[in-house]
């Protein structure tokens, strides 16, 4: 993404009740797209009002040399 190799879009985007320190959140899911359109990878992460992303994107799904890896069996 820093080397402008990929293209962001939010897939989706939602509030889920929550408690404590997650209050106020919105939860995202992201693709990360090649020039091709090819999906890359999939994450989860949290946004506060400000648009600020909170802590570390959680992958769900990353291709690497044509490999698609399932990070995450939570989020199917």
């Amino acid at each position: 993404m820093q080397r402008g190799e990929f293209i962001e879009r939010i897939l989706w985007q939602g509030r889920k009740k929550r408690k404590g320190n997650l209050k106020g959140l919105r939860s995202q899911t992201v693709g990360y797209f090649d020039h091709e359109g090819r999906r890359i990878a999939l994450v989860h992460q949290n946004v506060n009002a400000t648009g600020k992303i909170r802590g570390r994107p959680d992958p769900i799904t990353l291709k690497h040399h044509g490999v698609l890896y399932d990070c995450s069996a939570e989020h199917r």
